[in-house]
């Protein structure tokens, strides 16, 4: 019995080469040939060529080794897919006197005595042929159909963060797409990838573990404002964050990349304090001049405050804050609201199913072609945005909870000296501080807020006279809002809460 060997091939690992195998042990039986090895790949016959098949190399060191003469293979395909690879190679194994034997079509390609059988040889060219070309028409076939799945919204691979897959469509997971929005939020306020990648893995342990690399790539990527892309089509999908959010996003990362520097002081209200008139109040240090304070970006008219005082008051209110968070009552109060935020949350959950729903019957009319493209789109709109803005708000509220649960939980009765500390410490609570001509407003998120009377030039080397003779004994002014009324009135009420 003259020796073979048999070559079996399939596409992708989940198949399986168990029947070629069996159909080629079989018909070595009726060649009168002895199988003495037999070799398997799992790879594309169309997209590889032989250079990329470990196994097909490894059986023609093989053959040329052990003077074997015979290769079984189940179909002209198993070869390859590609016609100049499967003629080259038959032409190649005819001269050295190797004979392929090709199951289904029962051909062999050298007859008995060792010589080409050019009529097999004529039909291999000819199947090769076939073959090239149905692997062209069905990659075409698939490329055609994905894209028209792509189109509806489908042939989603489920592998981004925050998207599930269901029934073949991308479908936002409302508590990943939370830790999403943070990203953007904490983006915006000034803050790099590397420590947002830090904060997410103090916070969201149970997650995923975080790189800067894995935040930038979100950051970056268009599929989370709604844009899906698939070759040169952009595809609606369902939008994490607004378009605006993205896009600013994107003009920070660009302008950061350029203009990245250490600072040389901390400012630890970066992207939370802003002029009355929206404006940005920025930092002002210079050394030789002895300037150091906060102003408006925008120069409204609104005047520069001390640094050093601002950054001192804030923090002894903020640990005043803390000390009433430990009262019984007040505690009482943040967990009615984080009741209220979390029933707030499975009603708009409840709303956004729905409209899904609803978004998903306006695509079958208009596949069925019972409403127009333009009812189609303007439907699509109105879902989309609603979704969106419901989405939002899950998101702010699901944040003030977080905030409650951490002034709840938050052990913190001294804010440290160190500004960089400092800025870590309120950076989970801080939504954003106001200045006005009289007052700072502070805004803590989902729960409280305070101000209190700015004091400048004179009046503030009266107040630090008084806190060296004194200490701090200042009244804390309680958490109060005053309308409709006269002007004459306010001022009484703020002489009487600020007798400095």
């Amino acid at each position: 019995m003259e020796k073979a060997v048999i070559y079996v091939r399939v596409s992708t690992k989940e198949q399986n080469t168990d029947r070629q195998i069996l159909d080629l042990q079989k018909y070595s039986n009726e060649l009168g040939l002895k199988i003495v090895k037999i070799f398997s790949d799992s790879i594309s016959g169309y997209k590889k060529g032989f250079d990329d098949r470990e196994n097909f190399n490894l059986m023609i060191d093989y053959i040329n080794q052990n003077k074997i003469n015979h290769v079984l293979v189940s179909e002209l395909s198993r070869i390859s897919r590609q016609y100049i690879q499967t003629v080259n190679f038959i032409e190649d194994c005819s001269k050295k006197k190797i004979n392929i034997h090709i199951h289904k079509e029962k051909l062999s390609t050298l007859n008995e005595g060792g010589t080409v059988n050019y009529l097999a040889q004529m039909m291999v060219g000819l199947l090769s042929s076939i073959a090239t070309q149905e692997s062209e028409t069905l990659g075409y076939r698939i490329k055609s159909g994905r894209q028209s799945e792509v189109l509806k919204g489908k042939s989603y691979h489920g592998m981004l963060y925050a998207y599930d897959k269901k029934d073949g469509y991308p479908v936002i997971n409302e508590e990943k797409a939370v830790v999403v929005r943070k990203m953007y939020d904490m983006l915006l306020q000034g803050l790099g990838c590397r420590k947002i990648a830090n904060y997410l893995n103090e916070n969201y342990k149970d997650q995923r573990k975080w790189s800067s690399a894995s935040v930038h790539s979100i950051v970056t990527n268009p599929f989370y404002k709604g844009q899906r892309r698939y070759l040169d089509l952009i595809i609606p999908a369902p939008p994490i964050v607004s378009e605006d959010v993205f896009d600013r996003a994107q003009t920070f990362i660009k302008e950061r990349f350029r203009f990245v520097s250490e600072a040389k002081y901390i400012n630890p209200f970066a992207s939370f304090i802003f002029c009355k008139c929206k404006a940005t109040f920025i930092q002002t240090i210079n050394d030789k001049s002895r300037t150091d304070l906060y102003k408006c970006s925008s120069s409204c008219g609104v005047k520069s405050v001390n640094r050093a005082y601002l950054i001192s008051e804030i923090k002894d209110w903020l640990e005043h804050t803390a000390k009433i968070s430990k009262d019984k009552q007040e505690r009482a109060k943040f967990n009615t609201q984080i009741k209220a935020n979390i029933a707030t949350i499975e009603i708009n959950k409840a709303r956004i199913s729905q409209l899904q729903k609803m978004s998903r019957k306006n695509y079958d009319l208009f596949t069925a072609e019972h409403i127009e493209e333009s009812q189609f789109d303007e439907a699509l709109s109105r879902y989309n945005s609603e979704i969106l803005k419901l989405n939002e708000n899950n998101s702010k509220l699901t944040e003030a909870n977080n905030s409650i649960h951490i002034a709840l939980e938050n052990e913190i009765f001294h804010y440290s000296d160190n500004l960089e500390v400092f800025k870590s410490q309120i950076l989970p609570i801080m939504e954003s501080i106001i200045i006005d001509e009289k007052y700072c407003t502070v805004n803590l998120k989902g729960f409280s807020m305070f101000y209190f009377k700015i004091y400048r030039g004179h009046e503030l080397q009266l107040y630090r006279n008084h806190l060296k003779k004194f200490g701090n004994t200042v009244p804390f002014k309680p958490r109060l809002t005053f309308e409709g009324i006269d002007e004459n009135l306010q001022e009484l009420i703020d002489n009487h809460l600020d007798p400095y």
